[in-house]
């Protein structure tokens, strides 16, 4: 009985401390509302800098000491001018703390995500690509949704106890209506004099290259690098434009198309993107003793080929910069303000299949995905396509790794040209396929049980021998379906041409892309190492006969000239004077990057700024911007 009293005395107590602290109110005036919104976006600014993988977390306050503080306060300055907005919008504190940390921590892990999924930061026109997101988060790791859901879940629990146990003291509307507009008049300045100051952004020390759009947001920030980019986002007109646009008139107004075209030889053109198709399985520090070699078939094809190095706008995404460049001859580096180059495509373009309709071709383009992924139903037939192709086709494919097989793709291209053929015989084809099984992430991408394929004779994690050698496991694929594809037009009797490229590098770690394309020292090589992906271009019997292609391997260019390029080899110039204008200057000027440009110097290829630029390179960044523009 005493222990019973004992046991029901302690209980109580416990019971009076528990009402005690769930009673407790802390009412918060003015002085400590500011005071919480003070410690709270110091907080929330180291946190967000503490998110960002790679250098900045390393030796954030080296960056920090070194900028004499200002990165910390441009960084800080964003977060805590949107708090004291809010605490005197809504007269909350929790809520003035808890909406921005709850953004600024989602994007933070976005963006180190995407930097390591992608190597690529989280830009501002990447919100509007919520539909594209969804359409590939059933390839992300599972695992970044469970932990997100934890934080997403604990953040919201604790945002609920402070809204619970912070009360705020009911302030003046004159006072609130005063902090209103403090903030914004504060927030106006800065923004405009600071956060989206080109010339102070780019006075601060750059870890990596300043071209590098991830180094750059590595090296100054998350997100004073998120803000600044918003404040910069607009299509630049060339400072030369003007002067450059009676050029171009000229050259349009002037030029006549050869009439000797519509009567040449023209064979069939089937061009296939190869999702992430790289040669990194070809790196020095890899080889496959004792393992199927991925890339006999590729290795055969090429030998047989016109085969070079497209240097591309992304690493590890990017699709559909790529085939804009390519099928345009616009450069995706010049238009960075848009969340991808085909959000530029609102109006029909003089695109490469448009080209080729000039030419009496008919066309199609083939996706094995959704047709609203980067608006290609859209897009497509802006750019020329009489036809476009999408996932809707292919009701009854295999999938695999999360996609539809290569194999699959392939049968589709074939039976597409088949039937082409067996209609319309006499007009001549051209194709445009993509295919996706291999795309990213790759970690356990066909199954957790796939085992090492490949030797290195480097040092790599368990997670990156996990990645490549899902990686080589598709590239195995498409080795096959490269091999079908060639074996089946070998035995037409028409002239057929097949163009094969890599859109991108595969979605690796930098550890990764380090180990198996390592820095050679130079400026050129480092700034477009991981940008480089293969083409092969490869004739049947028929084709070489009849366009006898003359064209050494090894050629290297940006994809912007690619297209163009395409269309001398066949023997199509004269056709128009901007494809003639692009494959005036690749030889001279072969790379086109965001703020360079690649000549000649003693035989080896040197970057110059476009402040450099000479009347070619000028003519050119003028005439694309006409082309986007419309003018």
């Amino acid at each position: 009985m005493c222990v019973s009293n004992h046991t029901t005395t302690e209980w109580g107590y416990i019971m009076r401390i528990l009402k005690k602290i769930l009673s407790f109110r802390w009412r918060t005036g003015i002085w400590a509302g500011l005071g919480l919104i003070l410690a709270a976006s110091v907080a929330l600014t180291v946190f967000m800098l503490y998110l960002q993988p790679g250098v900045f977390r390393a030796t954030a306050w080296d960056f920090v000491v070194r900028s004499h503080y200002a990165l910390f306060f441009l960084n800080w300055a964003p977060i805590v001018l949107s708090m004291l907005f809010l605490y005197f919008l809504f007269n909350n504190v929790s809520l003035a703390c808890g909406i921005p940390g709850l953004i600024v921590t989602a994007a933070s892990l976005v963006n180190s995500n995407m930097i390591a999924m992608r190597t690529e930061p989280f830009k501002p026109l990447d919100i509007f690509l919520t539909e594209e997101l969804m359409g590939i988060s059933k390839s992300i790791d599972k695992r970044v949704f469970i932990i997100a859901g934890a934080a997403l879940a604990a953040f919201a629990v604790a945002l609920a106890l402070a809204l619970i146990f912070i009360r705020n003291k009911k302030k003046k509307l004159l006072l609130r209506g005063i902090g209103l507009i403090l903030s914004v008049a504060a927030f106006i300045p800065i923004n405009h004099f600071l956060l989206g100051n080109q010339k102070i952004y780019e006075s601060f020390y750059i870890a990596g290259s300043p071209y590098n759009l991830v180094d750059n947001f590595q090296s100054r920030g998350f997100l004073y690098s998120f803000v600044y980019t918003w404040d910069n986002l607009k299509i630049v007109k060339p400072p030369d434009y003007s002067q450059y646009k009676s050029v171009i008139d000229d050259k349009i107004s002037s030029f006549q198309p050869d009439p000797a075209l519509q009567t040449k030889e023209k064979p069939n053109i089937i061009m296939i993107l190869g999702e992430a198709y790289s040669e990194f399985g070809e790196s020095p520090v890899i080889n496959f003793d004792g393992y199927d070699y991925p890339y006999t078939n590729y290795d055969q094809i090429k030998a047989d080929s016109v085969s070079g190095t497209l240097i591309v706008p992304g690493i590890g995404g990017g699709t559909a910069d790529t085939e804009f460049d390519i099928l345009t001859g616009v450069s995706t580096r010049h238009f960075r303000g848009n969340p991808y180059s085909f959000s530029l495509v609102n109006k029909p373009y003089d695109a490469m299949a448009a080209w080729l309709s000039r030419l009496g071709y008919a066309n199609t383009a083939i996706h094995p995905g959704a047709g609203w992924f980067y608006n290609r139903s859209n897009v497509y037939p802006l750019l020329g396509f009489s036809g476009f192709q999408d996932i809707s086709v292919f009701p009854n494919a295999n999938w695999k790794g999360g996609y539809i097989t290569e194999a699959d793709t392939v049968a589709k291209f074939i039976s597409e040209y088949q039937a082409h053929m067996d209609s319309d015989p006499n007009t001549p084809f051209f194709e445009f396929g993509i295919t996706i099984q291999n795309h990213g992430p790759y970690k356990d991408k066909y199954g957790n049980d796939v085992p090492q394929n490949f030797n290195s004779t480097v040092d790599l994690t368990p997670d990156a021998v996990n990645a490549l050698s899902n990686y080589f496991v598709g590239i195995k694929d498409v080795d096959a379906g490269l091999k079908t594809l060639t074996d089946y037009f070998s035995q037409r009797n028409e002239p057929v041409v097949v163009i094969y490229f890599g859109d991108h590098a595969p979605s690796f770690t930098y550890n990764i892309y380090n180990a198996l394309v390592p820095k050679l020292g130079t400026d050129y090589d480092d700034q477009t190492r991981l940008y480089r992906t293969p083409f092969f271009i490869w004739q049947n019997d028929a084709a070489k006969n009849s366009l006898g292609i003359d064209q050494p391997s090894g050629e290297s260019m940006t994809s912007n000239y690619f297209g163009a390029w395409v269309m001398k080899l066949l023997g199509f110039s004269g056709l128009d004077p901007f494809v003639d204008f692009l494959n005036q200057i690749e030889p001279i000027y072969p790379v086109m990057l965001e703020n360079q440009f690649a000549e000649y110097q003693d035989g080896q290829r040197v970057l110059e700024p476009f402040t450099q630029q000479p009347d070619e390179v000028g003519i050119y960044r003028s005439w694309e911007y006409s082309i986007v523009e419309g003018k």
